[in-house]
């Protein structure tokens, strides 16, 4: 029987997280380099360069100005951010070519890109420790989908049929757990810490489905949560998420927030994400 582990050591020595990530990361986190030093690594990664800036124009971000540099962006984003974005970023692209026959690129990016759009516009009127995150967390909080749907492709499939029958077709990671024990975020659990992203970041894609599970769960893990549902909720083309069994109800009270202004956002976020989409799949 498989663990979320074994997947993950599977399927890492088909994919290797890129260098350049490695390299910003510890950079960033020693606290020893300056933007200048900083942008100048990520400069030699041209692909890297110029998914940077795109998504630094992006509605997103909603700057009032057209950013054409690196150090531009450090100044728009902050030195945390482009860190995270770094990550999740490389993470994307070290799997973009890991085939499946399950879900297409568009379809995974899609869903990705409106929880991270969704996370982003969240932390514009819930405040949190580190809105520099929620992006990036959002984009990566299915990860772990992408590699049991290439390593375990026929149990997975199995797992969807379940959730279809048992589980009112949302919550699949119900049915993964009764299937093979453990689930998606678990995956991504696992992938995050071989790999040694943040710890902030790994909880919020470990959390994204339970967080009020752990007693020490943040805002930021809350967060994902309901952009999670909300990404969801756009998917169906639905604006009324008050019965979605996705989204705990402890939520609102944790955050401050009402499901109105919550589902407010859902046509801002898909408006951001269809800029987005242009970014990451081509």
């Amino acid at each position: 029987m498989n663990t979320a582990s074994d997947l993950v050591t599977r399927v890492t020595e088909l994919v290797s997280f890129p260098d350049v990530a490695v390299q910003v990361n510890d950079m960033l986190s020693d606290g020893m380099s300056d933007a200048e030093h900083i942008g100048a690594v990520i400069e030699q990664d041209p692909a890297l360069t110029a998914t940077l800036l795109k998504l630094a124009n992006s509605p997103v971000y909603r700057g009032s100005a057209e950013i054409d540099s690196v150090s531009g962006a450090f100044t728009r984003m902050g030195a945390g951010e482009i860190q995270q974005l770094t990550l999740g970023i490389c993470a994307g692209r070290a799997f973009s070519g890991i085939p499946n026959e399950i879900i297409s690129v568009k379809d995974f990016w899609t869903h990705s890109l409106l929880c991270g759009a969704a996370a982003k516009h969240l932390t514009r009127i819930v405040k949190v420790q580190n809105p520099g995150l929620v992006f990036t967390a959002g984009m990566l909080h299915d990860i772990g989908h992408l590699v049991m749907f290439h390593l375990v492709p026929k149990e997975s499939m199995q797992a969807l049929a379940l959730c279809r029958d048992e589980f009112d077709a949302e919550n699949l990671y119900l049915a993964e757990r009764e299937i093979f024990g453990f689930d998606h975020a678990d995956v991504g659990r696992a992938l995050g810490e071989l790999w040694n992203w943040p710890t902030t970041l790994v909880n919020c894609i470990a959390r994204h489905h339970d967080p009020f599970q752990y007693p020490d769960c943040s805002d930021n893990e809350v967060v994902i949560h309901l952009a999670d549902g909300l990404a969801t909720a756009a998917e169906l083309g639905s604006t009324d998420i008050a019965d979605m069994s996705l989204v705990d109800e402890r939520t609102w009270d944790r955050l401050g927030l009402d499901q109105d202004a919550a589902e407010e956002l859902l046509a801002e976020v898909s408006e951001s994400v269809s800029s987005l989409l242009k970014v990451f799949v081509h």
